[in-house]
């Protein structure tokens, strides 16, 4: 029979880019007897929430066939010869599941396998909200403000090694500088190695990378002054906006600062965390949690009424200036680009030898929007060739400053 190795997150801890391998690399893995069966290549087995009740985007109905569907041909493909290995991934179980639920989940497939194996990239509650923050600025122009912010990432580590599961824990530390090639692909291919015993290589993949400071508060403005009532809602317009942000990074480096929170939001999120972090560091002493992230050994004191509000209240400060050049660059943002005018646009500043990757990004942006008049207008003004130099007169009398025909 064949053992179960679950991949249970935790969210914004590399799980697109591990899930979107894993389904790249299916074929390969099914040679080496190990199964991955996934609904989508974007989300892995996130669909599964459904099935215990949980609340996904989108056609709930939809998501629940999906996921029965999908649950039952894993089932049976698993009892094919040669499967040795079963992996599921999907980044709610960590925080958002019983062990309970998590063996009511499972139940269709707990009777065709022998043994669990549950992987587990975990990072410090600031770090997790951050990250969710940043994400949660695709969608919004509101933030969860710091003091709610609680995660019970702990006690599933603790919880599952016993019943009614009985599973073997493996709990990581997501801190992409400590993995193999700064990748939590390459980290999670190491490690189904030692499970499985077989050399197992997977795909890099590069999803999800995050938005700088200013980046952030350019799309929170677009949120806020433009689909204020929209808000929670991944819209085309948003969506449009993230993806030239990426590939304007990708051309030119990070546009702005790293994102970071305030040290006072920072406090608020570790201290209303702080059972989880200590439940952690006694039962898994062994992981070197608070070490590793160079948590302190108490509760930060901090005022845990204070609110923030905005995004601009939780980061760190960012470059004005480069907000509001970024903010040019959208339609949305800078009416006159809808009719074609790109005075007002504001290039912002970029390292020798990256501006045209800057321009096809924005090209690329401004055709997305439906914006071909614009589109034409920048790339006459930028990259039109610039005309060739006049050549200088046959004049058989030169003036001192001209050049000489020869």
């Amino acid at each position: 029979m064949p053992r179960l190795i679950l991949h249970a997150g935790d969210g914004k801890c590399g799980s697109t880019a591990i899930q979107a391998s894993l389904y790249d690399a299916r074929e390969a893995l099914a040679e080496q007897g190990i199964l991955y069966h996934a609904p989508r290549r974007i989300g892995g087995h996130f669909v599964y929430s459904r099935l215990i009740g949980l609340t996904v985007r989108g056609d709930a109905e939809r998501a629940h066939t999906l996921a029965r569907d999908n649950l039952a041909e894993v089932v049976e493909k698993a009892k094919a010869p040669g499967v040795r290995f079963v992996v599921l991934s999907a980044e709610f179980i960590l925080c958002s599941t019983k062990p309970k639920s998590l063996q009511t989940l499972l139940a269709p497939l707990l009777s065709e396998i022998d043994g669990i194996d549950i992987v587990a990239y975990i990072r410090p509650p600031d770090k997790s909200y951050l990250a969710h923050s940043l994400q949660r600025a695709k969608a919004s122009h509101t933030i969860e403000e710091p003091a709610t912010y609680v995660r019970d990432f702990a006690s599933p580590l603790v919880a599952w090694p016993g019943a009614p599961l009985q599973a073997r824990v493996h709990a990581r530390l997501y801190r992409r500088e400590e993995f193999a090639d700064n990748s939590v692909v390459a980290d999670l291919a190491g490690l189904l190695s030692e499970i499985t015993g077989t050399e197992v290589t997977l795909p890099e993949v590069v999803a999800n990378p995050s938005l700088t400071t200013e980046q952030t508060l350019a799309m929170a403005r677009l949120r806020r002054d433009v689909l204020p009532e929209r808000n929670g809602l991944l819209l085309p317009i948003s969506n449009n906006l993230v993806r030239f942000f990426e590939e304007a990074n990708a051309a030119c480096g990070a546009l702005g600062r790293k994102a970071q929170l305030r040290p006072e939001a920072a406090a608020q999120v570790l201290n209303a965390n702080w059972a989880h972090v200590a439940l952690l560091e006694k039962k898994r002493p062994d992981l070197g949690f608070g070490r590793a992230f160079g948590l302190p050994e108490h509760p930060p004191e901090t005022d845990m009424a204070q609110r923030f509000g905005t995004f601009e209240g939780i980061l760190e400060p960012g470059d004005a200036a480069l907000v509001d050049s970024l903010a040019t660059l959208v339609p949305a943002l800078n009416p006159a680009l809808t009719k074609g005018e790109i005075d007002s646009a504001v290039l912002p500043k970029v390292p020798p030898g990256t501006r045209r990757g800057l321009l096809r990004a924005w090209i690329r942006y401004l055709r997305r929007e439906g914006l071909e008049a614009t589109v034409e207008a920048v790339r006459e003004r930028y990259l039109s060739p610039a005309p060739s130099p006049a050549r200088p007169s046959a004049s058989p009398v030169a003036s001192s400053d001209a050049p000489s025909a020869q």
